[in-house]
């Protein structure tokens, strides 16, 4: 990936198409927009919070719906949890259908009832603590459906870790928040679908969809690698990737495509509005990165 190019996908594109557009809504009725507004979601949602950030000016509201903001931060953490389950090359720390049943049934029997109800939803997320470990089979291998293997332990905590990258990026963000407990086995929107996917991620299937956008951005924008890069290998010796190796190329990116600046002093001084929206059960990407960004903004600009 070119630089132009990740300065149009991270904010550019969004000023030029937007001031193509006004010009056009001027030529079109002889006069400007009365209004203008931004909704967006996911993607959207970054680019809802990135001209909040940015062009503050441009519009009167926007609505950014469950945002993708700390953007180089998902995508290494999804590689990172690929590299859980890829274990170098070995497929160890996939999961199948069965293991993720297992996962949320004993996940909702400690925290669902943590709201005061018992109906299958665990709605206080925040106080949800599991430790995957009391699910682990008694040898460390993998000795079936009932219960995880050592690998399969560690597959499981890097989902739910915080990823540190040991040094800051973009507004001194330092990793990622990793993503809460509970929902694992729901029909849409769960693991199957963004984290573990049909089989084993290898070299060339990175799996499911968040390791594979992990992968891609790892090995595209971050390494510009596109042969001879194993974004799923730990090894640095072997091509793999550790945030330390590349620790000046994350901080030149976030810087350009991550939306986590909390200073919204444009917005407010342009009179426009914002309203965040978020899941608390999402696994494209980690709701506690929205958290973590509201309460900095709150820090940065009171509540």
């Amino acid at each position: 990936v070119s630089d132009e190019a990740a300065i149009n996908f991270g904010y550019a594109q969004m000023k030029k198409t937007r001031d193509v557009a006004m010009e056009l809504i001027r030529q079109r009725y002889g006069k400007a927009a009365a209004r203008t507004y931004w909704v967006g979601s996911s993607q959207g949602g970054r680019e809802g919070l990135t001209v909040a950030q940015r062009f503050p000016e441009d519009y009167d509201g926007i609505l950014a719906r469950v945002p993708v903001l700390n953007f180089t931060g998902l995508q290494i953490q999804g590689n990172r949890v690929g590299q859980a389950m890829y274990a170098n090359g070995t497929g160890a720390g996939w999961m199948n259908n069965a293991k993720v049943q297992l996962l949320h049934n004993a996940v909702m029997q400690a925290c669902d009832a943590l709201d005061g109800r018992t109906d299958n939803v665990i709605a206080n997320y925040q106080a949800c603590t599991f430790e995957p470990a009391v699910l682990r089979c008694a040898s460390g291998a993998d000795e079936g459906d009932s219960c995880l293997s050592d690998a399969q332990v560690a597959t499981v905590n890097a989902v739910h870790s915080d990823l540190d990258y040991g040094f800051a990026a973009a507004n001194g963000v330092t990793g990622y928040a990793g993503w809460g407990w509970g929902h694992e086995i729901d029909p849409t929107g769960s693991w199957p679908q963004w984290v573990t996917g049909d089989a084993a991620p290898s070299a060339t299937n990175p799996g499911a969809v968040i390791a594979n956008f992990g992968a891609q951005y790892v090995r595209y924008f971050i390494a510009r690698d596109a042969l001879g890069f194993n974004p799923l290998s730990t090894d640095p010796a072997a091509g793999g990737f550790t945030p330390a190796r590349y620790q000046a190329r994350i901080q030149q990116l976030s810087q350009v495509v991550d939306s986590t600046n909390p200073d919204l002093s444009g917005l407010r001084a342009s009179g426009g509005k914002l309203i965040i929206l978020e899941h608390g059960g999402d696994y494209a990407r980690s709701p506690r990165a929205t958290i973590a960004y509201y309460n900095a903004v709150v820090q940065r600009m009171g509540q």
